[in-house]
């Protein structure tokens, strides 16, 4: 299987954090909108210096799916 190739990190927009507020050291992620529906997470403290996770729409919707199953608690 090939993996479609991954957008520069500079085609990520829109960042956001998914719950409420992050600080006091507590983990926290951003995610942001790719080129073709792609997604990335990044973490909120290290900004945009941050590494970037980027998944396609098809990986995001599993990943999404998993979530709301509880298949990460």
């Amino acid at each position: 299987m090939t993996h479609p190739s991954y957008p520069p990190s500079d085609d990520f927009t829109n960042w956001r954090t998914g719950f409420g507020e992050c600080g006091n050291d507590a983990p926290c992620v951003e995610v942001g909108d790719g080129p073709d529906g792609w997604k990335a997470i990044r973490d909120t403290k290290q900004g945009a210096d941050s590494p970037v996770l980027a998944f396609t729409p098809q990986e995001w919707t599993v990943f999404l799916n998993g979530a709301r199953e509880g298949q990460f608690d």
